[in-house]
């Protein structure tokens, strides 16, 4: 029974870096990023999943290795324990680490070293995500994002665009006045409204005005490498580049390309049907395409009825 535990705590450590290795080959990874900063984030998971997979190797083979030179035997009395060599690779370190003063501040300092360097890495790639005056960079003169409302209750997306005549008098974002853009695109009757789905253009920049109408819900893209909560009382801007489609000119998703809009944060006993889809078309007439068609459709009362709900 001695060597059960460190042949238990070895198979499992070697199950788990077997499964990370197969994951990509079997489907059981992150989604293909289409954004514009999708791989910047892909690159903070990358490190971040290196640093931690080296010391749960290192830790866990520690363990294992201790575990087995200190095993306990049937004929030890309660209290004794088998005095065996520690292994080879350990000795280096226990002849530093000498004593608990050392060891203390080795797992107090090494640890606080990688998460200051995790946390200055990622300031850049959470500032080009959250900030609206780098937006602003990656619009070109005389254009405006593709701009949306997006309110969440339970449990549904709702979703509402500026009418074409509107879409083309908006202006460009511009830095530092985030806010008062936004109050210019309140409701108006003629608004279009949509249930579950976030529609947007290939390489144009998509702001999202999002915001509940009841409790905390997750906005979450993850082939954009998009996940902002919706906060009570709170309208967030959350926007995105897209560098891929996922429609036809018709507006129906390609072949293996449904890029979907779930609720990241469990909001009710609902949670999990709460899904929307996101559609990237690939020219801006196609997007505008689609915009004439649901404004036709809701002029003439033919709009979903959830559609109707959703402007009511």
């Amino acid at each position: 029974m001695g060597k059960f535990w460190s042949f238990l705590f070895g198979i499992t450590m070697v199950a788990c870096v077997g499964l990370f290795v197969a994951a990509p080959f079997v489907g059981w990874w992150m989604v293909e990023p289409h954004s514009l900063h999708a791989s910047r984030v892909d690159n903070l998971f990358y490190i971040i999943l290196v640093v931690t997979g080296i010391f749960f190797i290192l830790t866990e083979g520690v363990l294992v290795a201790l575990m087995w030179a200190y095993r306990g035997t049937p004929d030890l009395k309660a209290g004794d324990i088998h005095k065996g060599e520690l292994p080879g690779f350990i000795r280096p370190l226990a002849n530093v680490f000498n004593t608990p003063h050392k060891i203390e501040i080795a797992w107090t300092l090494v640890p606080a070293a990688i998460l200051l360097y995790l946390g200055m890495a990622q300031i850049s790639t959470w500032a080009d995500i959250k900030y609206l005056s780098r937006m602003e960079k990656q619009i070109k003169d005389g254009e405006s994002p593709i701009v949306c409302d997006v309110s969440a209750r339970q449990f549904e997306w709702r979703v509402r665009y500026p009418n074409s005549a509107r879409l083309k008098e908006m202006q460009t974002i511009k830095a530092n006045a985030g806010k008062r853009d936004w109050e210019k695109f309140s409701p108006h009757y003629d608004d279009v409204h949509v249930v579950n789905e976030v529609h947007a253009v290939k390489n144009k920049p998509v702001l999202v005005h999002l915001s509940t109408r009841d409790v905390i819900h997750s906005f979450n893209l993850p082939h954009m490498r998009v996940k902002q909560d919706a906060l009570p009382g709170k309208m967030i801007p959350v926007w995105f580049t897209p560098i891929s489609s996922n429609v036809d000119k018709e507006g129906k998703e390609l072949p293996g390309k449904i890029w979907e809009l779930p609720c990241a944060e469990l909001c009710g006993w609902g949670h999990v049907r709460m899904v929307g889809r996101l559609y990237v078309h690939e020219t801006m007439d196609d997007y505008q395409a689609w915009l004439a068609g649901v404004e036709k459709q809701q002029r003439n009362g033919t709009s979903p009825p959830q559609a109707v709900a959703a402007n009511q």
